[in-house]
Parts: C-alpha cells; structure tokens; sequence
C-alpha cells in the first residue's frame, strides 16, 4: 500500500520540476515579448504555442480569460498547478491578474524579469545538488570496488574460500 503512493508522489515531484524547467522557458519568451511592447494575450498566446506544463497552463489562462473573468480564469489555472506551494507561480499570476485587472500598467515586465532570474537561480542550485550527490555516489562505488578488488585478492591466501 505504501509503494504506489511513493511512486505517486514522486510522479508529482517530477511533474512539478518539469513545470519549472518549462516555465524557465516561458518566462524567456514571455520577457522578450512583452519588453518589445506586444500585449500580454499575444505573449500568452506565444507562449501557449510552446508546449509543455507551464505553456499549457498559459494556453488555459488565455482560453479562460476570454470565456470568464480575470479572476476566475486564474482560479482556474491555479487549480491545475502540480504544485500549489510554488511561490514563483504563484507571484506570477498575481502579476498576470494585477495586469488584466489594471489593463497594462506597464510593470509586468520587469515582474518577470526578476522572477526568471529567480527561477534560473533555484534551477542552478537544484542541479548542482543533484551533480554532488552523484559525485558523492560515484566516489563511494569507488571505494566499495576497491575494497572488493583487495579482498579477492587477499582472502584466498588467509584460507577463505567461497
């Protein structure tokens, strides 16, 4: 009973490192978009056209955003997040609202230009740690093998046999 629910939960944690690594992406083109003075509704729409979680989810803000209001388009973007305690997305739809509701007050811009170098920063950090604990494992095998070779070669001379 224990094991699919570990495996769950690590599908979400996958998914939810996905969403980051794509919403890397979008934010790029959504920043450079924006900064040459195109509507947020083409950037979303630019970025939609991309693929992946993050654009996906920017595909059903537009979509929801022309069928209901603002408020409840991004209620339901929020309810579709992989995971909910993401703050980085979070402040961007707080963005993306605060610039639906105001009609362009001309910070969006620079919003998600500190929230991709955010996002780059914890990407980084994230991939370093994974990079250690590789190079941590690697050194233990390292060890474990040498350890293996010198007790093959030793222990039939002590008069152990297996």
């Amino acid at each position: 009973l224990r094991r699919p629910y570990t495996r769950l939960k690590m599908l979400a944690r996958k998914r939810a490192e996905g969403m980051v690594s794509n919403m890397l992406i979008g934010l790029t083109v959504m920043e450079t978009l924006v900064a040459n003075s195109v509507s947020v509704d083409e950037a979303l729409r630019a970025v939609g056209a991309l693929g992946g979680p993050f654009c996906n989810l920017m595909a059903l803000l537009l979509a929801q955003k022309n069928i209901k209001s603002p408020e409840e388009a991004i209620e339901v973007v929020k309810q579709h997040l992989p995971d909910l305690n993401n703050t980085e997305v979070q402040l961007f739809l707080g963005d993306i609202l605060a610039e639906f509701t105001s009609q362009g007050s001309g910070h969006l811009s620079e919003s998600i230009h500190s929230l991709r170098e955010s996002l780059h920063r914890t990407v980084v950090e994230n991939t370093e740690t994974r990079a250690a604990l590789v190079r941590q494992r690697a050194g233990l095998f390292g060890v474990l093998a040498v350890l293996g070779l010198v007790l093959t070669i030793v222990l039939p001379y002590m008069g152990v046999a297996f």
